[in-house]
Parts: C-alpha cells; structure tokens; sequence
C-alpha cells in the first residue's frame, strides 16, 4: 500500500509537470512571430496506479494513483492542410512565372501603342495610299521605303528582346536550381539531426518546424512528393517517383543542356539524366512542355537542301550579248509552278486501253515530261504508217496498233531513270513514283495525253508570247508581269508563280533564269508547250534542252522522314509541322500535320539513311521551375514562332508583288526586284528581316507600277502594283487565306492578351487560395498570446497549489518524525 513518502513523489511529478507547461508556454510566445514556427503543448497522462490488479495484489480497496507523466511536447499540425498548402504551392508557383513571362511579352509587343508595329503597319499603309496617288514621286517612294525598314526594325526588335528574355530565363533556370538543391541538402542534413534526436525518445519539435519550412519552399518550386516515417521521423522527398532525400541521402537536380533547344537546360534528377535525341547527328528536337512523353523513331531518308527552283542556260554561257537587244524570236511556251505529288496517279480509264488508232483529225503524235528531283525524261509517242501494220511507238520502241496502260508502264520502266510505273489491280489506274521519294510531275508538251489520263497540277498554267522585238529584260518584264493578285485564274499566291532575272554568265553575255518564288521540292518549275507551238522558243531561250528536259541551275528537295510508319515531307530542315504522305489526298503531300505534339525537330545535313529515338520525357511537371520552362520553351517561343511566321508571310507576299512590277524614271523597264530580302530558313525569319538594300540605295526600284502585258511598264505614274499591296490590309491573304494582314497581326495581340489575363488571374487565384489555407493553419498551429497567458497563468496557479500540497506533506511528515513517540519521555 502507498505510504506518507509517496505523495512526495506525487508533487515532484505534478511539480515538473506544471514547469514544463510554463516553459512552453514561454517557448511559444517567444517564437510567435517566427514564421514557420508550430505551436507546442505538454501532452500529460495519469501515471501508472498502485498497484496493478493480480492474485497477490494489496487489500487496498482500489487503485491509487501516482501522480502525472509528462508524455510528450508534441507540435500541433493539421497533416491534411499541409498536404493541401504543399500541393497549391506548387501551382502558385507555376503560374508565378508565367504570369510574370506574359507581363514582359506584353511589354515587348508594346499594343496598343503610337510606337508599336500595329501603328508601323498603318504608316505602311498610309505610306502605300501616297505611293498609289502619286508613285513618280520621289518622296513618296523614299516615305514608303522608309516606313517598311521602320517595320522590319521594329520586327526584329521585338524578336530580339524576346529572344534575350529566353537567355535570361535560362539562367534563372539555373539560379533556381540552385537553390532547390540547397533546400534538398538543408532537408537531408534535418533528417539526420530528427533521427539522431528521436532516437533517444524525444521529440525534435523545432527541427520539425524548421525541415516542414523547408519542404513548403521546394514544393513551390517543383512537384514534390513527400512520405513521413513513423519510426524515425524522417522524411522522403521524391520528384516524378525518382528519390530526392532518402532520410539523410540526398539527390540533387542536374541542368542538362539540349542541343534541340539551342543548349538552353532541361531539368532531370541525378543519376537519371538522358539526351532527347539518341543520335544528335542524325536529328534533334527542341521539346516543348505539352508534348506528349514517350520514345518516338525517327527514320531519315533525306535532309531538306532549303534552295528553290532556278533553271536557265546556267552560269557558263549566255543567249545574247546584251539583255536590252531584240532577240529576233517569235514563238510561245508555258509556265507551271507545281507537281504531282509524292505518287502521281491518273484517273481510271476503261479497259486500261490509252490509245487506240488514231482516226479522222486526232493526234498523230504525244510527248510529255516525266521529271523527279534533278533527272527528267521526255516521252514521245508517235503513230508510225510508214508501213504495215501503222502502230503506234514510244521513243521508236513498236507497241502496235493500240497503246495500253500496260505498255506504257513497261515502257517507264525500262528507262534509266529512278521513276517507276505501277497499275492498281484492275489494270485500269497507272501510277507515277520515284523510287527515292521525290515529287513526281508530269508535263504534256504535245498532245494531252497526260492531262487526259487525270494529271492535272492545281496551279495555274501562263501561256508567255514571244515577238521578235522582245529583248531578255522584256521576256523577264512578261513573265514577271504575269502574277496579279487583282485578276482570277492566274497566279495570285506567292507559291503559284516565279520571278524572272537577267544574269551574266562567265563569257560577259546574259541569260534568262526562273526561281520559284517559295522554297521546297513541290515548286517546281515545269515548261511546256502553248498554242500548239513546239519547245522551239523555250529552246532558244535556254530553259528547255533539246530533247526538252528542263535546264536546272538549282533543284529544290525536301525532307523526307518516317515516324512511326508514317511518311513525312517537309521543305526545311527546322520544323514541327511537316506534309503527311498518304492515299487519303491522293498521295499530293500538300497537307501540314504535326508530326510529333510538342515537338520541334531539326534534321542535320547528312543524316540520309539513318535513324534515332526522340524522347519526351519531364521529371519536373510542376512548380516555378516548371513554370520558368514552360515560359521559356512555350510561351516565350510561340511568340517568337508567331513573329517568323508573320514575317515570313509579310516578305512572301509583298515580295511576289513587288518582283512582277515595274520601277520608277531610270529602273521604269526593271522587274524582278524583291522589296524585302529573300530568306530560306523559317526557324528566324523576323530575325533577319530586312528591306532590300538595293532599294534603299535606289528608290527608282521600288516597283509600283504594273506591267502592260508586253513587257512594258505601264508608266510611272501607274499604281496599280502598289494597290495590289493596298490590298493585303483588306483582303485575306494571311494565314491560310483567313485574314489580313491587320487582322492576322490583331489576332495575335488579342490571343497574348488572353493568355496574359489567365496567367494573372490563376496567379491571383492560387495566392487566394494558398492564403485561406495558410489562416486554417495559422488558427491551428499558429501562436495566440492571449491564450498562451491564460495557460502560463493556470500552470503557475496550478504549481503553486501543488507547492502548498507539498508542504502539507511536510507538515505531516514532521509530525510523524518530530512529534509521534515523544509522549511519556
């Protein structure tokens, strides 16, 4: 049974109990505007009873209790809330960044502003309404060049500030980084302290608050997950399911350049890094954050040369002397810009049966050109009756009285040529294919047996007439002169047409060259025939050899690739959209389809014939690191995207214009003239966007005038040309025919500013959101002082009434000691 001493024991509990109360009282009011500081309490428990019940228990008439035990000074928490302040943090940090990035691409694009390119686009075009009005003015023609170079250097501005934003965000990357791998040691280096401090039975409350701190911090930067163990209380950081801290092992986050992406960093965990492209030499990718993760196959037959169509009598020799002199020629011939696709496939003709005997006044006689990459052929059909039996031959080869598919597949076939002929099984469809993958087009040069078997190219054809006052300068002012967006069934897109030049060849004499006016294989240029007339003219001309292949100075070829068993063209080498091969349009490949989402591909120049996997993997997806990527690689770089394409849309067309008008006073004969300079690459158009520097040397050769149809200019004070650009802010020429150039450039500003109000309200929205939940935890874990003084107040009360009860005690033990067996001394 307990005793006299016991209760002692009692109160030197209750004693400690009451102190340590008062000292954690003190404790958090010391810490109350410490932020991440966790409010403490004393958890405190009955102590063990006396005695416990058994067969040898005491014949007390119950328990009797030992006083209290200080159980734990424990942190008061709500793991749910933290979880939820965790989780929000992260979003708050992503649209952070975002937010900010829109803040600066809006202050960048400067809309709307007096100084901005919307304002340099209307003194374009205010420029363009004095040009038209009065086009033999010299001011006028230096006014409009003027306002033009004040575009282009707004243009390339603007895409020069953008792109000096994205080298910074990349070092911000890198900062942050940085200071995410601190935080990784910092929570590594707690684990090791909490263990050691649990290990011995208390509670590291301090620590605690200190490595949660720490955790709220990382997961506004990147998309943690966190795992607590209850037997040591360590915790385990991981990011996309790869460990960051293993109880006192840490991991850090790598920066790893890609090559893709102009080597700016990507964002992988150590020991697990990994290049997007397993053969860089064959291609690389610049991976957006949308795209899509997984492991995509690359397979390149070719790269994109990135060159356009030119054919002429080539550099070493000229046709004449002088580009002003009469040539002395009369005759015709016919311009196409275009092919018939990756697989040229005829319409289904009964029978199979082509050509039978000719009767009454059909042809006697075909020809036609069969042309893919640089080789082309001439095919010439002829009905022979010179002697019995008459039949018909191809390039003197006898095939009889009737020519069928049959035949003429054999006959392809037996060239040494790469093209190849095939029938579909009911032997009544023929198919042209190159076995190297190049476009394939098909030219009638006498007769219409091309064009009657279905081969008909959807660019338009341009009869040009000779006469024999026509000099070199005049054919090329015809040609030219024939694009005219104002008239309908003629050429009227830049991809349609070509422009014509005057060159000298090594000799000192002149030739007449063609280039397409757009890059990639599917402009070709095709001569034919035109009013029945021979190739003779086009032959003098030196466009056309005598067997009438075409004369090429330069081929065009594009990329062509595989992904996933699908086939790819694309005219340039930088990409992310290139034409689908497919039976689906008849295999025409005119047709731009994203070949990977999210992807930018760059194929390297001799990469023909191999392979490699491009993977699309993201360990960080969340975060403000995850938003300065996303900034970086999206936001920032559709900006830049949206500017090439403009710019490039801005040079195509105003170029094609310009190249078919007619200069002013001592330039009134020249065409050919591009107002901005040609560029190839789409990758950094707005870039290098610049006003022809001959121009602005020589305002005489700003073509506004337009061409009378016979190779003259229709006067200076013609403004037909310049209309025609008039009408590029009024009619919907840009972006696939749906806009103007006002409305193309509109959609943009509108489309940023859209973007920029999301940004800033989900930024808005999650701070919110993050300080409702940071109020729920304050009115849990935070430290109220008012109510730490009432403890304080009740634990002192408390120690002083258990102070009084221990001198109760000591009253009653110095009776026992001092006065029990004194009485009869």
């Amino acid at each position: 049974m307990s005793n006299t001493f016991s209760g002692l024991e009692i109160g030197r509990r209750a004693m400690n109990y009451f102190r340590q109360g008062i000292e954690t009282a003190g404790h958090n009011m010391s810490n109350a505007d410490v932020e991440g500081y966790s409010r403490q309490s004393v958890e405190a428990s009955p102590s063990t009873p006396f005695t416990a019940p058994g067969l040898n228990s005491g014949g007390q008439p119950g328990q009797i209790g030992t006083g209290v035990d200080i159980d734990a000074i424990s942190r008061i928490r709500d793991s749910f809330l933290d979880s939820q302040y965790c989780q929000e943090s992260t979003e708050g940090g992503f649209w952070e960044a975002a937010s900010r990035t829109m803040e600066y691409l809006e202050m960048f694009i400067g809309e709307p502003s007096d100084s901005g390119i919307s304002a340099a686009m209307e003194n374009v075009n205010q420029a363009l309404q004095e040009l038209q009005k009065m086009p033999d003015s010299s001011s006028t023609r230096e006014s409009f060049i003027s306002e033009f170079d004040n575009l282009c250097s707004l243009i390339c501005h603007t895409y020069e500030n953008m792109s000096e934003y994205r080298v910074s965000l990349n070092q911000e990357v890198e900062l942050k980084v940085q200071e995410a791998n601190d935080l990784i040691d910092s929570i590594a280096s707690l684990n090791s302290h909490i263990e050691t401090v649990m290990g011995i039975g208390n509670n590291p409350n301090d620590l605690m608050d200190q490595r949660d701190k720490l955790v709220e911090e990382l997961s506004g930067l990147i998309d943690i997950s966190t795992y607590t163990s209850s037997d040591n209380g360590t915790v385990n950081v991981s990011l996309a399911g790869r460990l960051l801290v293993q109880e006192s092992q840490s991991r850090h986050l790598v920066l790893v350049p890609q090559e893709g992406n102009s080597g700016f960093y990507d964002v992988q965990v150590e020991d697990n890094e990994f290049d997007s492209s397993a053969h860089p030499e064959t291609a690389t990718a610049a991976i957006g954050r949308e795209a899509v993760e997984g492991v995509y196959t690359i397979e390149v037959s070719r790269p994109a040369t990135e060159t356009r169509w030119a054919i002429g009598n080539g550099s070493d020799t000229g046709i004449s002397d002088s580009s002003d002199t009469a040539l002395g020629m009369e005759g015709s011939f016919s311009l196409q810009v275009g092919v018939d696709g990756f697989k040229g496939v005829s319409s289904r003709i009964s029978g199979g049966a082509l050509l039978e005997a000719p009767s009454g006044d059909e042809p006697l006689n075909y020809s036609f050109r069969i042309a893919s990459g640089a080789e082309e052929k001439v095919l010439n059909i002829n009905w022979d009756d010179s002697a019995a039996p008459a039949h018909w031959t191809i390039d003197g080869t006898d095939l009889g009285s009737e020519l069928d598919l049959t035949e003429l597949r054999d006959s392809i076939n037996s060239l040494s040529v790469n093209i190849e002929a095939s029938l579909d099984a009911s032997g009544e469809k023929i198919s042209f294919s190159d076995s190297d993958g190049f476009l394939v087009s098909l030219m009638d040069l006498e007769g219409n047996l091309v064009s009657g078997m279905g081969f008909e190219k959807t660019s338009p054809s341009v009869d040009i007439n000779i006469s024999d006052t026509d000099s070199l300068q005049t054919i090329a002012n015809k040609i030219n002169g024939a694009y005219d967006t104002s008239s309908s069934g003629g050429p009227d897109s830049p991809g349609e047409w070509l422009h014509a030049s005057i060159e000298e060849a090594r000799d000192g004499s002149f030739f007449l060259m063609l280039e397409s006016n757009a890059v990639g294989e599917s402009y070709r240029i095709n001569v034919g025939t035109a009013g029945g007339e021979s190739l003779e003219t086009a032959k003098l001309l030196g466009l056309v050899d005598v067997n009438g292949a075409t004369k090429i100075i330069q081929n065009s070829n594009d990329a062509l690739l595989k992904m996933d068993g699908m086939e790819y063209l694309s005219s340039v080498n930088s990409f992310s959209e290139a034409r689908l091969i497919t039976s689906f349009n008849s295999y025409r490949a005119d047709t731009l389809q994203t070949v990977i989402q999210g992807v930018k591909l760059d194929i390297k120049e001799g990469s023909a014939g191999s392979a490699t996997d491009i993977r699309v993997e993201r360990h960080v997806n969340g975060g403000f690191i995850e938003g300065l990527l996303q900034s970086r690689d999206d936001l920032v770089t559709g900006a830049m995207n949206f500017l090439n394409s403009f710019a490039m849309s801005l040079s195509d067309q105003f170029n094609a214009v310009h190249y078919s008008g007619h200069g002013s006073g001592s330039q009134s004969q020249t065409t050919g003239i591009s107002l901005f300079e040609p560029l190839s690459s789409k990758s950094n158009f707005a870039e290098f966007l610049a006003v022809n520097p001959d121009l602005l040397a020589d305002s005489n050769l700003l073509a506004a005038a337009g061409d009378d149809g016979l190779g003259s200019s229709l006067g200076s004070g013609d403004g037909s040309r310049a209309l025609q650009m008039i009408g590029f802010f009024s009619n919907p020429v840009f972006d696939g025919g749906s806009s103007t150039l006002d409305e193309y450039y509109t959609s943009f500003v509108a489309s940023l500013g859209s973007q920029s109000r999301q940004a800033s309200i989900m930024c808005d929205n999650q701070q919110t959101l993050m300080d409702q939940i940071s109020n729920q935890r304050q009115s849990i874990s935070g430290v109220n002082i008012d109510e730490e003084m009432m403890d304080m107040v009740q634990y002192q009360q408390s120690y002083q009434a258990i102070a009084r009860y221990i001198t109760v005690l000591d009253e009653m033990l110095g009776m026992v000691i001092n006065g029990m067996g004194v009485v009869g001394r």
